[in-house]
């Protein structure tokens, strides 16, 4: 074990120890305050500056949580329209809170998927602390994110999911043209895509979203329409046939890639 995987490992720890550590250290505020600062909450938002888009480019962020990718896009892309789905009712609150912010910006509390309907949505607490952001339908990618692994000293009689019912619908059947998508949802990126598949061939949005693999069913669905999966290094786009690198992958129709930054392959 490296280092700095010890080292988050003994922050994931001292984070929840307390009951309601998780929220403590992971408030709205926080993000807000990455906002001011000009910072993306994660790097990879960066890689959005490399891309033309419409204008103002429409950006569709499927896993809202409490807001933090819609504070990144609108850090890089200030004149952004922003659709945000949310179905975590807790979560889908605090991200409300940011219309008043940003007129511009549009949140709905479904969750995105390859049928329309409801199902149940796992969301995980640990030692009384909610962990929202790891909600997820399918209840072992709710449950099997924290362990010994990522969690020192980790203790699995406070490790509790509860469920609520929620409501689910298709991106294709909100008749969008969107530039971009942002997916976040614990493992679940292949029926995103798939109840968007229409959307995705007639309007060939870039895709970002978490741990993509080469070959994966969320890959092999767009792969047909001559999309690649990309990563990006901090200075441009690699196409990736092997091990993933970062913590977020990019489905990317060759033709919107950036002729500046050519396609390397690693």
């Amino acid at each position: 074990m490296s280092f700095e995987d010890y080292a988050r490992r003994l922050v994931a720890m001292v984070v929840l120890w307390f009951p309601g550590g998780y929220n403590l250290a992971t408030p709205q505020w926080r993000y807000t305050l990455l906002y001011w600062m000009r910072r993306p909450h994660e790097r990879d938002f960066h890689a959005l500056r490399l891309l033309n888009f419409s204008s103002p480019p429409l950006f569709v962020d499927v896993g809202g949580n409490i807001g933090q990718s819609v504070l990144s896009l609108y850090t890089v892309f200030p004149n952004a329209k922003v659709l945000s789905f949310e179905p975590n009712p807790t979560a889908f609150r605090k991200l409300r809170r940011l219309t008043k912010k940003f007129p511009q910006l549009t949140v709905i509390p479904n969750g995105l998927s390859n049928e329309t309907g409801e199902a149940e949505l796992f969301i995980p607490s640990y030692n009384g602390s909610v962990l929202s952001g790891l909600a997820s339908f399918d209840y072992e990618s709710a449950k099997g994110w924290l362990g010994r692994e990522r969690i020192a000293g980790f203790d699995p009689n406070k490790l509790t999911v509860a469920s609520e019912r929620v409501s689910l619908t298709r991106l294709d059947d909100w008749g969008l043209e969107p530039d971009f998508i942002k997916i976040d949802v614990q493992g679940l990126e292949s029926q995103v895509l798939a109840g968007g598949l229409e959307t995705i061939r007639k309007y060939r949005p870039v895709i970002m979203a978490e741990t993509i693999r080469y070959g994966s069913d969320a890959h092999r669905i767009v792969q047909s329409l001559d999309y690649h999966l990309m990563e990006f290094d901090g200075r441009s786009f690699v196409e990736v046939r092997g091990e993933i690198r970062r913590l977020n992958q990019f489905l990317m129709p060759i033709e919107r890639l950036p002729p500046s930054h050519g396609l390397d392959t690693a």
